[in-house]
């Protein structure tokens, strides 16, 4: 999408000479450097955390507990106790740091697991994660147990990172129609180091 609106305003206003095409320019100039992204995506049990920060690429890789979490609360029906089952996968999730608050400043997109689980149960492309919380917490009532668990864990998870209760995150499951996953980004990963050799 960015590539396009790129596209569109060098066909269509790289005239210099026209005081239009000059303001249009400088104005997407400045907001196109404003926007700053941040990835996360699961796949394999392990989340990947990409964004940047101070003109660097930041990666963040944890192997986040989901087996961990689960087995915490294997004997627990979490449609009955949902709070005590939040508190367990929070316990479990305890040795996973905060990444630091600017991931709040960013546009946050999830994939894979994430967009999964959460379109699975929500028809929607953006939501904060009270949303998430309210609208997990009331399906919970209808849902298996299992699926309560896992729809604990991303809530669990995203409010462990620091992610802000009333963040609106996009979930991403195809680019230009391709699946995108966790093992396209690790393809796009080696190929790149291997092109740097």
């Amino acid at each position: 999408m960015a590539f396009n609106s790129l596209i569109y305003f060098k066909n269509n206003f790289n005239d210099k000479n026209t005081y239009m095409g000059k303001i249009l320019r400088s104005s997407f100039l400045k907001n196109i450097k404003k926007v700053h992204y941040a990835l996360i995506d699961m796949g394999g049990k392990s989340v990947q955390i990409v964004y940047d920060k101070n003109n660097k690429r930041i990666y963040k890789s944890y192997v986040a507990g989901y087996r961990e979490a689960l087995n915490h609360i294997s004997r627990l029906d979490c449609t009955i106790l949902r709070k005590m089952c939040i508190r367990r996968i929070a316990d479990t999730l305890s040795n996973i740091n905060e990444i630091d608050t600017s991931l709040n400043n960013k546009q946050i997109y999830l994939s894979s697991y994430f967009y999964d689980v959460i379109r699975k149960n929500i028809d929607k492309p953006l939501i904060s994660l009270k949303s998430l919380m309210k609208i997990f917490d009331n399906r919970c009532k209808d849902l298996g147990s299992n699926e309560c668990k896992d729809l604990f864990y991303i809530v669990g998870f995203l409010k462990r990172i620091g992610v802000s209760p009333y963040k609106k995150m996009h979930l991403i499951g195809y680019v230009e129609g391709i699946r995108f996953n966790w093992s396209i980004g690790k393809s796009y990963q080696i190929m790149n180091n291997i092109s740097k050799e």
